[in-house]
């Protein structure tokens, strides 16, 4: 995949006198910061604010070579900051990557993988285990006061997202001003917290059923019609299926939902500036920039996420800036959301706990030091009545695996990073081999134990998974 950094690469690397003697990391694998990396709170080692963006892909972004402005402030935070091209997520879908990001390990090992069962079954959603350490917790234990805020109904203090956190607030579906309101309103806790801040917001605004936000949605989707954006939101009660005039109209209604996202995403990338500008202390901690998974546009005959483990839905953004702004990077190794909770607790001069999954990018964020090669895993296990999928993610080549079906499909990422050419039958040695790896990979996971599942409902819980098209 060719790179489009050209901008961010013209940032030398010795113009940036905060990196010189920036950190040493000790041979038991923490980090130990300099005084350099201090945060407002005094402490050697850095606050951190943590954005994940639902539903935000890629290769929407500017800086990941897309063409329209959608987010013109994250591409100014880019410019000082290390991009990684290849970032992936755990799954395709909000739950099980969010999981992942929290407690640092496959979805296969923390089993919370429903979220919602359709048809006349009941919803339900697994509680994370109890015996698996969140990243806030971690934070937690090093010293640092915790500040959570999530905009989507399913990552909600019930199902143990909260935990670890000293401040914690699930708004429902929120719009990202709404998030910014909640976050000044812990202004001055965070203000005089003792030492150290970790900081989370979850956003939710690129995510269906898209809303107008003027004057970006008419730029962006072509003056939709009160008709067309009608329709546009019937996918939310529609899905996984497609409404019947969409798919008569494809052209047209493809222009009219980019166009939304699109604009659903400057909405955020303005508000996150405002954000910013408006607690500016914000701007100067270790600042990590990600999404949950991203969303298809047909790419492979679908609409939506959730669905499969193409780089569409799986491949994120991942833009981590170092306190007060670093030098500009760009990295094209393969890393995974699993990857982050060690990095930051690494930041952080914690203790990375032995069951975590993923490793830490620390040194490689911090020097030209490489990442040895290792294979990444995506899960989809989402539906009862619909077979479990896998996805083996190397250096160069993805392999994807129907476990009901026994199908395979292999991409060379290199030559093929939008997946249209499937290689499995011109190269069954590479794909047997991948095979392989694929099942040591899933046996070497340690399995879920059985975990506690919400059973009950309340009211405006069935009126939030409606609006977003989970429940009928």
């Amino acid at each position: 995949m060719k790179s489009t950094h050209g901008m961010l690469r013209s940032v030398a690397w010795g113009a940036v006198a905060w990196c010189a003697g920036l950190m040493v990391l000790s041979s038991g694998g923490n980090a130990v910061a300099g005084s350099a990396i201090g945060s407002s709170h005094g402490s050697a080692h850095p606050s951190i604010l943590l954005v994940t963006v639902d539903t935000m892909r890629a290769d929407h972004l500017p800086v990941y070579g897309y063409g329209r402005k959608t987010a013109p402030y994250l591409t100014s935070l880019a410019k000082s900051a290390t991009v990684w091209t290849r970032a992936y997520s755990t799954s395709s879908w909000t739950v099980p990557s969010v999981t992942s990001l929290l407690t640092g390990v496959y979805p296969a090992t923390h089993g919370v993988i429903h979220g919602v069962i359709r048809g006349k079954h009941v919803f339900k959603q697994e509680i994370i285990p109890d015996d698996l350490p969140r990243l806030a917790e971690v934070l937690k234990a090093a010293g640092y006061s915790t500040f959570g805020i999530t905009a989507n109904p399913h990552l909600d203090r019930e199902h143990g997202f909260a935990r670890g956190f000293d401040h914690f607030t699930c708004l429902g579906i929120g719009t990202a001003e709404q998030v910014n309101e909640a976050i000044r309103g812990w202004a001055d806790a965070i203000r005089s917290a003792p030492g150290p801040v970790f900081v989370w917001l979850h956003y939710f605004d690129p995510h269906y059923p898209y809303h107008r936000h003027p004057p970006w949605s008419s730029r962006f989707a072509g003056n939709p019609t009160a008709h067309e954006l009608e329709v546009i939101r019937e996918i939310a009660q529609t899905w996984p299926k497609t409404p019947a005039e969409i798919r008569r109209n494809k052209k047209r209604y493809l222009v009219v939902g980019k166009g939304l996202y699109d604009a659903e995403i400057r909405y955020w990338d303005t508000s996150f500036q405002a954000l910013l500008e408006q607690l500016p202390a914000l701007a100067g901690y270790l600042l990590v920039v990600t999404a949950d998974h991203g969303e298809e546009f047909w790419e492979h005959g679908r609409l939506g996420h959730g669905i499969d483990l193409y780089n569409e839905t799986v491949r994120v953004p991942l833009i981590i800036r170092l306190p007060g702004g670093g030098p500009a990077a760009v990295k094209a190794d393969p890393v995974s959301l699993l990857d982050l909770p060690p990095t930051l607790v690494q930041a952080a001069g914690g203790t990375i706990p032995p069951g975590w999954q993923g490793r830490s990018l620390w040194a490689s964020l911090v020097s030209d030091k490489p990442l040895a090669p290792r294979p990444l895993l995506a899960d989809l296990n989402r539906f009862e009545d619909k077979p479990r999928r896998l996805a083996l993610i190397t250096t160069h080549f993805k392999l994807i695996f129907n476990v009901g079906t026994k199908a395979e499909e292999l991409y060379d990422l290199d030559s093929d990073f939008g997946e249209k050419q499937d290689l499995s039958s011109r190269e069954p040695q590479k794909t047997r081999t991948l095979h392989a790896q694929l099942v040591d990979l899933v046996r070497s996971l340690p399995v879920a134990r059985q975990n506690p599942a919400a059973t009950t409902i309340s009211r405006e819980r069935m009126k939030q998974l409606r609006s977003l098209g989970y429940l009928r």
